[in-house]
């Protein structure tokens, strides 16, 4: 009987601690130059994984910021930042798809 009431509370435990996992928000965002998909919380770290609207993908870490919420590469030649429901994406400091908005 106890290996029993052992075995069910281990269950209820794994059970608990697969629920506590917080699923990643994803986003789409339009912008005047195609289309971004952002998928926060990517594997569950602190990053996220963007499907771009011209065919490549690619995952950014998080990085501090004064103004929204960024990531981007160590070097920052890619950044994107999410403030209320604007998002901007710079590659070598241009923006290739423009302003964007959550859609």
């Amino acid at each position: 009987m106890k290996l029993m009431q052992a075995a069910a509370t281990v269950l209820v435990s794994l059970a608990a601690g697969a629920c506590s996992k917080k699923d990643p928000k994803i986003s789409e965002f339009k912008c005047d130059r195609g289309a971004i998909a952002a998928r926060f919380g990517h594997n569950g770290k602190k990053q996220v994984y963007l499907k771009l609207g011209d065919g490549r993908a690619m995952t950014l870490p998080y990085t501090p910021s004064v103004w929204g919420t960024r990531y981007a590469t160590r070097d920052s030649l890619i950044v994107f930042v999410v403030k209320d429901n604007d998002a901007i994406f710079e590659e070598d400091g241009e923006r290739p798809f423009g302003t964007c908005s959550a859609a």
